[in-house]
């Protein structure tokens, strides 16, 4: 434990430059030092005056004993937080859907003089069989730092809320979640949780995340001796020790309000340092006191010689005439964790997911060993459905196959808007164009000087060269990429090559996949696709040829590519610049690589002598083969 005053950098203003500058002689202005003692009592639980005191911790903060020492907040990778946690299971097959949850915080507010909730900032983190608090990464499945709400109307409980989501797709088996946040006022931090999908409700939690506070924080003193009451109504207070007049000293009067349960000022007073005090007496003001109700007075005496503070807050009941002192009360909550710095993923930002990235990563975990193959296959049918249900596989077209094209606009501009959609058309028909803009769309052309629109087509990059393309009137639909040639072609001596298909993507192979599952057992899962590669003007009369092959593109550098190239008859390969494990069988050749390759082929002389393997699978055809040099 770490007993600290704070410090401030000590910037001191430099006349001469004309700025402010750090004071080399003085750094730091330090307070909070002197002398402290910590009580060390038996059990939180109780009121402190219920508990055991079991000894001290003292010493001094002196004012010259600088250090630093980091707080939490300097762990960008872990949060030490509140935490509650539910534990739900999925019974039956897989489930698809989101974890949805939202928070907020409900307080009084004293100049509003009413209830304000505001929203407030939690985490979500799923974990499969198993939540540690000692060891919070182990089991993680996913986790969401996620957004606030700024539409009332997305918040069932409370007019602001925060919002965290997971969206998942789980296996049968055990889970659990937790929800975490950083701290809370007294009154708790509200959030509900809700598991749904296209079904319905899957389950809903709600809760309080309570972080523990001390009630009557500023109490525990027991300087008031007794309190009498004259007939006037005057109130006089009795000190158990003297407030000597080195110090400064003050008193003040409540008086308890039981219909509205809260107390209500009567007065207050600074206590005059020029001489000591055995007692004060409260006359004109204190006279408002009906008498009857439970009288609260707190005593706050500061020594200026020491600088201890100490406060009494003492209840007086005039029924009996009985005095009940008041102690600071630890009010216990939720614990507290480390718990890994969560995820961010925006509810209402959406980004379409990478599914072939998706893909490629199942096919390398289940090749690592990583993951095994019924998991392996669980994945590549839950990517397909989740591909399916974005309409992958369907044309994107209206019901009658007819593509549904919008009304005429005066003008449109690729992300026209700064602060809307990107990668869309943003459309007008303002007499001024980029003033305002009146809608949106993924596709539009130019055609006659006005511009048509649809979203029929999807949504593409490269839908930014859309403007002089025909199929508003000619039909059709786009087949290739409109912004230029590929930034990084195959190359033929210098040769730009045409790719035919001319964007290809891998696709799922059914080498490994198909059949039997015991079969596949150990085999890796494969990505794969087969295209031709064009190249105009060749010199077919050079000896050697130089192949360029972007083998990899946007991909991870980790992955690794398996190439076959099939050469025309009479072509051999000589050599591979970046190849790995590379295998030359006559006109064909197989190698690996992560990265872009570089081949060196040429023309392979004919034969005067062939020697092939003998029916007998071991012994050569011919068995002696004399080569004479002329």
């Amino acid at each position: 434990m770490a007993t600290t005053g704070r410090c401030w950098e000590n910037w001191i203003y430099d006349d001469e430059n004309d700025n402010y500058v750090l004071d080399e002689t003085d750094p730091y202005i330090c307070d909070n030092w002197g002398t402290f003692s910590h009580k060390i009592f038996s059990d939180s639980d109780l009121s402190i005056s219920e508990q055991e005191l079991i000894g001290f911790i003292n010493g001094t903060v002196d004012q010259g004993s600088f250090g630093q020492i980091p707080s939490s907040s300097y762990y960008e990778d872990q949060q030490f937080v509140l935490y509650e946690t539910e534990e739900i299971t999925i019974s039956e097959g897989r489930w698809n859907g989101d974890i949805l949850t939202q928070s907020w915080e409900c307080y009084y507010d004293w100049w509003e003089d009413d209830e304000v909730c505001d929203s407030r900032s939690t985490s979500s983190y799923l974990y499969r069989d198993n939540f540690d608090p000692q060891n919070p990464e182990e089991n993680l499945i996913a986790s969401n730092g996620g957004f606030d709400s700024y539409d009332s109307s997305d918040c069932n409980y409370a007019a602001n809320c925060f919002m965290s989501r997971l969206d998942v797709s789980l296996a049968e088996g055990e889970y659990i979640i937790v929800i975490a946040a950083q701290d809370s006022y007294s009154s708790g931090m509200n959030f509900s949780t809700t598991l749904s999908n296209s079904d319905g409700h899957l389950h809903t939690f709600s809760g309080i995340l309570d972080q523990s506070y001390w009630m009557n924080k500023e109490s525990g003193g027991e300087n008031i001796a007794s309190v009498e009451v004259n007939e006037d109504g005057n109130i006089t207070v009795y000190f158990e020790n003297v407030l000597e007049a080195d110090g400064y000293h003050y008193l003040a009067f409540d008086e308890y309000d039981e219909d509205d349960d809260e107390w209500n000022y009567i007065d207050d007073n600074d206590l005059n340092n020029d001489y000591n005090w055995t007692n004060f007496t409260c006359s004109y003001w204190c006279q408002d006191w009906d008498g009857e109700s439970l009288l609260r007075i707190t005593l706050q005496s500061n020594s200026n010689d020491s600088g201890d503070s100490t406060y009494t807050v003492a209840y007086f009941d005039p029924s009996d005439n009985s005095l009940e002192f008041v102690y600071p009360e630890l009010i216990v909550g939720d614990e507290r964790t480390n718990m890994p710095k969560a995820d961010y993923e925006c509810y209402e930002c959406y980004d379409e997911p990478d599914y072939w990235q998706h893909l490629m990563k199942n096919s390398t975990m289940y090749r690592d060993e990583e993951i095994g193959s019924l998991e392996a296959i669980d994945n590549v049918i839950i990517i397909i459905e989740m591909m399916d249900d974005e309409g992958w596989f369907n044309d994107e077209e209206s019901d009658d196959g007819e593509v549904y094209w919008s009304g005429e606009y005066y003008y449109c501009e690729w992300e026209g808007s700064e602060d809307g959609e990107d990668t869309v058309w943003w459309c007008t028909n303002a007499a001024s164009s980029g003033d305002t803009w009146d809608n949106w769309w993924y596709y539009c052309e130019n055609f006659e000087g006005m511009w048509y629109c649809t979203d029929d087509f999807g949504q593409n990059p490269d839908y930014a060269c859309s403007a002089d393309n025909n199929h508003y009137k000619e039909g059709g639909r786009p087949d290739m990429d409109y912004c230029g040639d590929d930034d990084d072609p195959a190359i033929l001596d210098g040769i730009v090559g045409i790719n035919d298909p001319e964007d290809n993507e891998p696709m799922p192979m059914s080498e490994n996949m198909i059949g039997v599952v015991s079969d596949n057992e150990g085999l890796p899962l494969m990505m794969g696709s087969s295209f031709k590669v064009h190249f105009d003007d060749v010199d077919e009369s050079l000896e050697t040829h130089d192949l360029y092959i972007p083998i990899g593109g946007d991909s991870d550098d980790d992955e690794k590519w398996y190439v076959d190239i099939n050469l025309l008859s009479g072509y051999e390969v000589i050599s591979c610049e970046g190849c790995e494990d590379l295998v030359i069988e006559g006109s064909n050749a197989k190698f690996n690589a992560k990265g872009p390759v570089t081949v060196i082929f040429g023309s392979r002389p004919d034969c005067d002598h062939t020697v092939t393997i003998g029916a007998d699978g071991y012994t050569f055809e011919p068995a002696e083969l004399i080569i004479s040099r002329r």
